[in-house]
């Protein structure tokens, strides 16, 4: 096992997935010259590695015990390298706030940088992928009124055999 890809353990189950987070370079990075970073060196950085850890903390503790093995795949393989590409056009977009870049002027007029566009399309992608893994399975150990989208859609599944 290498450091590119490996097991997220959370609640003692585990999920595999693609983790390139790059070294900290503090001499090339934006965020330390702009003095958002304050870490001197590290073995990878610390921002990416923190949101993306937050991620699987805050979204997938609570998820996690009903997975199936189909949707850790999901996980592991397409939700969180998403999440992990979030993080970097963040990062993209503080350094081209903080320099005053985010509105260009052009000959057709006055435009927002493009790299807003790409973090609003990669939420809307997470979105996405999150709704067609998780909402029509039913995990049949909970409550189906704990998620609304799976309550409704079996009391549509009664309505329409009773009618």
């Amino acid at each position: 096992m290498n450091d590119l890809v490996a097991p997220v353990v959370i609640s003692g189950k585990s999920i595999m997935t693609w983790m390139p987070i790059p070294s900290c370079t503090p001499k090339k990075c934006s965020l330390k010259k702009m003095g958002k970073c304050k870490v001197k060196i590290a073995p990878e950085c610390l921002v990416e590695k923190g949101y993306v850890d937050q991620v699987y903390s805050e979204i997938l503790e609570d998820r996690i015990k009903g997975m199936t093995s189909d949707q850790k795949l999901a996980v592991g393989t397409m939700i969180i390298p998403l999440y992990h590409q979030l993080v970097k056009f963040k990062m993209m977009a503080l350094v081209i706030d903080h320099d005053g870049d985010s509105i260009m002027h052009s000959k057709a007029g006055v435009r927002i940088h493009p790299i807003f566009r790409e973090i609003r399309e990669t939420m809307k992608a997470i979105d996405a992928l999150w709704r067609s893994t998780f909402t029509h399975k039913v995990n049949p150990k909970k409550n189906p009124k704990d998620d609304p989208e799976a309550y409704f859609d079996e009391k549509m599944k009664k309505m329409v055999e009773h009618a």
